[in-house]
């Protein structure tokens, strides 16, 4: 993360400067509120205005290690929409709630471990869990999802 400290200045007429910051980073990528990517080739620029006497801006870079999926998920399945780690960060479980599982919308958790290579060599699920008992539409098992900190407990 990268944190800037702004000490904007006060304009004679009373006016505040603009404090004006220009970042580029390669080879990441960054997106606009719409999600439309921008090449790394082009720079960030971020403007702040109407700034206190001294205010702070936080910058954070986000790596993408590894895609993970679901092979017998679909796009509407919401696979992402809840996710916990393990302390040592070994184990992932993802919560999809509106997966259809032999019936609608029952839902679904996906546990994740990380290979010996890291995350990077990997994008296939390690369990699949449902609700095996009484699974009725609409349960959207994996709403909330958790993992203990050994990675040894997960509770959906």
């Amino acid at each position: 993360m990268l944190k800037v400290r702004f000490f904007p200045a006060r304009l004679r007429s009373g006016l505040l400067a603009v404090a004006l910051l220009t970042l580029a980073f390669a080879p990441l990528h960054s997106a606009h509120s719409a999600s439309k990517t921008f090449p790394s080739s082009q720079s960030t620029q971020l403007t702040l205005a109407d700034l206190p006497d001294e205010a702070q801006a936080a910058i954070s870079a986000v790596l993408q290690r590894a895609k993970l999926t679901a092979s017998d998920g679909a796009v509407s399945d919401q696979l992402g929409y809840t996710v916990a780690i393990s302390g040592d960060g070994n184990t992932l479980v993802v919560g999809a709630p509106w997966g259809d599982g032999a019936i609608a919308n029952q839902g679904a958790a996906y546990v994740f471990t990380k290979p010996g290579g890291g995350w990077g060599t990997t994008s296939t699920y390690t369990a699949k869990l449902t609700n095996s008992e009484n699974g009725q539409a609409y349960d959207w098992f994996g709403s909330s999802v958790a993992i203990s900190a050994d990675g040894n407990t997960i509770v959906v």
